[in-house]
């Protein structure tokens, strides 16, 4: 799994043709994502081996986010803490 956090939207990236171009929006885009395809496109070299091909499939994760403020307790402390049902 991973994940990013941007101030610009996918739409923005998909439009922006350098760095520069990308607005800086108030709004936080959290992007997850569960797998990664394989390298390998097939348009100028070999496509992916089948072992790391991504194929549709169904899947389920559950997520918790909470919130924070840097005064109270560290970054650092709050991944430690116990998650509890």
């Amino acid at each position: 799994m991973n994940f990013s956090a941007h101030n610009y939207s996918q739409e923005d990236l998909e439009r922006a043709k350098h760095t520069v171009d990308l607005p800086k929006r108030e709004q936080v885009f959290l992007k997850l994502d569960h797998q990664h395809h394989g390298l390998g496109s097939n348009s100028c070299g070999p496509g992916v081996l089948p072992q790391y091909e991504l194929l549709p499939e169904e899947f389920s994760f559950r997520l918790r986010l909470k919130a924070f403020a840097r005064s109270e307790i560290a970054p650092t402390e709050l991944c430690q803490q116990a998650v509890r049902g």
